[in-house]
Order: C-alpha cells, then structure tokens, then sequence
C-alpha cells in the first residue's frame, strides 16, 4: 500500500505429533575389526511424509535416509524420523561401535626347580582378549597366568597365543 505498511502473517511449524523414537537392530558384532563393517537397521514403518535420518555421534550423516546404514568407523550411531519441516522424533538408542585390533602380548616367566610361573600382559586388543598356553608337551592351559611344573628337565618350547574377535597372534619362546 502506498504506506508501505506490511501485515505480517506467523507461520506455525509446530510439530503436532512426532513419531517415536525408532528403534534399531544389527545383527553384527559391535567390534570392527581391520577391513569390517557393521550393519544397522530399522524395521520400524515410517509415518507418511517422514524419512529416516542416521547420525553419528549425534550428528547427521548426509545421504543416510534409509531403513539401513553400514558403518565402517568406530563411533556413536543413532537414528530418527523426520519430516524435513522441523517435526522429528526422539533419537533410537545410540549403538557405540568399538574399533578393534589383533592382540599382542608380553610374557615373563620365573623358574624354580621344574615348576615355571608363567605371565602375560595382553596388549592393543579390545575387551574380550584371551591367552593360550601350549607348554611345548602336550600340554596346555587357558589362564593368563598359568604355573606349570614339568615332570622332567629338559629344553620345552612353550607356545602362548592371544586371540579375540579379531585375530589372534603367538609365539614360542624356549623355557
């Protein structure tokens, strides 16, 4: 008009009813290894209008709109719908994805007559690490820090071996 007086008109962009949080599913171990990939998914139905949107570490990953992410890094991930006009649902629980190594070890080991007190440090794997003894007789142990007496002196070559998800690496050291 010619005050140049101009009437303007809110816009609401309110959400009336978000979706709820959606929930996700892999089927995979949650340990990356060298070379590997987890897949997440959702088999929540999406409201009409609605997309899906990943992230990572609470941020969104660009191009990440289906039912279904493969993710190669370690890292936080989470989902939640959106209507892309600022309506959005709560985000799923976030799976925390662990990167994971082969594990290496130190051994010491102490000997008293025919009895030898083994130990391991197990080191760069991820949580779930476990050793093997092979004492370079037929036979062996499970604990990490085994003592062994052998029913005669000699020369043995014992074999320790740490493995986890990831791979395993050993051995054999002259006792």
């Amino acid at each position: 008009n010619a005050s140049n007086e101009h009437t303007l008109t809110e816009v609401s962009t309110a959400c009336a009813s978000a979706p709820a949080a959606p929930a996700i599913q892999t089927n995979d171990a949650l340990t990356l290894c060298v070379g590997e990939s987890v897949t997440f998914f959702s088999n929540d139905p999406l409201p009409t209008g609605y997309s899906y949107q990943w992230q990572q570490n609470g941020m969104d990953i660009m191009g990440a709109n289906n039912a279904q992410f493969t993710a190669s890094v370690a890292a936080d991930y989470s989902l939640y719908m959106t209507d892309g006009q600022g309506c959005n649902s709560s985000s799923s629980t976030a799976f925390s994805v662990q990167s994971g190594n082969v594990p290496t070890y130190q051994t010491s080991q102490t000997a008293n007559g025919l009895t030898v007190d083994f130990d391991a440090f197990v080191l760069g794997g991820v949580t779930d690490e476990s050793i093997y003894w092979s004492f370079g007789n037929g036979d062996s142990s499970f604990m990490n820090n085994p003592t062994y007496t052998y029913s005669e002196p000699g020369t043995y070559f014992v074999c320790p071996t740490a493995y986890n998800d990831c791979g395993e690496f050993g051995i054999c050291i002259p006792v």
